[in-house]
Parts: C-alpha cells; structure tokens; sequence
C-alpha cells in the first residue's frame, strides 16, 4: 500500500514494494515500447506473442514529503488520545465515606457490646441481644418507654429485630467515654431501605449508657430518634 499506515497510533513508512510478476504484461509486437514505463517488448514465445519485461528499475513508490509526514503524524498521536477517552470517561464512583469516631481508650469494650447488640438484632438473633442488656433496661423510643428486659422482649424486641434486618443503618459519627463503672456510648447514621413495601430514609441518633456488671459490660439506658432524610 503506498503511502503511511498507522497502526496502534505508529506511524510506519513502507518500502518500496516488490513488482508483481504479472504487473505490466500486456500482448504486443517485439520491439513495441510501453509509454511511460520504461520497458521495451522482446519475444518470449513462438507465434509473436510478446510481453513487457523491465530493462530498468519500475517507478519507485512516492516518499511523502516532511510536512506530510509531520501531519500524519500529528493525526495518528491525536487518534491515539481519542481512542483511550473512553477510559476517562466516568467519574470513579466514590466509596462511602467512614465513619468520624472519637470513641476513648476506656470505652472501646462498651462500644463493642453495642455493636454486639445491632449484630444480634439484624441476625433475628433475639436471645443474644437480650442477653446484652441490664435487666432493668430503660428504653425510649419515639416518645415511649420500656421499663425493663421482659418489657422490651414482650412488646419491640421482635418488631425491632425484623426492621434492622431488612433496613441497614450506616454509621456517620460516634463518640464513646467510660468511667470506672459507666460508659455512654452516642452514635449518629442514616438507615436506608425497604420495610414492609415502604421505602425508608431516615437520619438516627442513639445514646447507650452501659454499667459495668459482674460479668461485663450490660446496656442499662437506649435512647433511640429518628427522622426523615432531608
């Protein structure tokens, strides 16, 4: 092929290609000159059948000159560029954001047990959260109040396990502080979902006060508020 090939964004310059064998031959009497092709026509054959052989070199290929190439080779860098756009062409999607935690050194352990408890709630796991929580548990709730563990596990505890399994709740912000024997553990998120065929977007604040017991830390105080996303 005469003149450049670009390929994969190189630009190559052929060489001048080899004649076919079978270019220029053409019937006619010994002696006859081909116009314009610097050959001359011999016998080959009885009969007076005669063809084109070259006594000198056939045309050479055209070389482009400098500005030519200069151009072509802008072309080929230009649809190099275009060609690898698509890879840029959408923003990464960024990751959730994590959450902003000022959780004290004291207080790690209380805030693992609350984590322990949401656990227990999403895996319908009802004896386990129970089993975190102070027998004299006070919970509020959306302007209610449950008095103790047995409260809570006859009325909410079931209804509250079925909504966080099918609702996650991401945390944006929590800070926690202990004392020798207390620990509040505060924590901010947005639960996101469907519950009931309803869908649901809402911001969460929650407040844990937890007493240290015998046998750990248990969850004595919940104070749970929600409202919509705006």
């Amino acid at each position: 092929m005469n003149g450049l090939l670009i390929c994969a964004g190189i630009l190559l310059v052929p060489v001048a290609a080899r004649a076919d064998p079978c270019e220029g031959r053409l019937p006619g009497r010994p002696g006859d000159r081909l116009p314009d092709s610097g050959g001359t026509l011999r016998p080959v054959a009885s009969g007076g059948e005669a063809v084109a052989e070259w006594e000198t070199q056939p045309p050479q290929t055209r070389i482009p000159t400098m500005s030519a190439a200069r151009t072509l080779l802008a072309l080929a860098v230009s649809m190099s560029i275009i060609s690898s756009g698509p890879a840029f062409a959408h923003d990464p999607v960024p990751a959730a954001a994590a959450s902003i935690d000022d959780v004290q050194a004291e207080a790690v352990a209380a805030a693992s047990v609350v984590d322990a408890f949401h656990a227990a709630l999403e895996h319908g796991d009802t004896d386990a959260a129970l089993a975190l929580l102070a027998d004299d548990v006070l919970i509020f709730e959306g302007g209610g109040a449950e008095r103790s563990k047995a409260e809570y596990a006859q009325h909410h505890l079931a209804a509250d396990a079925a909504f966080s399994a099918a609702v996650p709740n991401t945390r944006s912000r929590r800070s926690a502080r202990a004392s020798a024997d207390s620990a509040w553990v505060a924590s901010e998120g947005r639960t996101t979902g469907q519950f009931n065929g309803r869908p649901i977007d809402s911001l969460s604040a929650e407040t844990m006060v937890l007493r240290r017991e015998a046998d750990g830390w248990r969850i004595a105080h919940i104070h749970w508020s929600s409202h919509a996303a705006r």
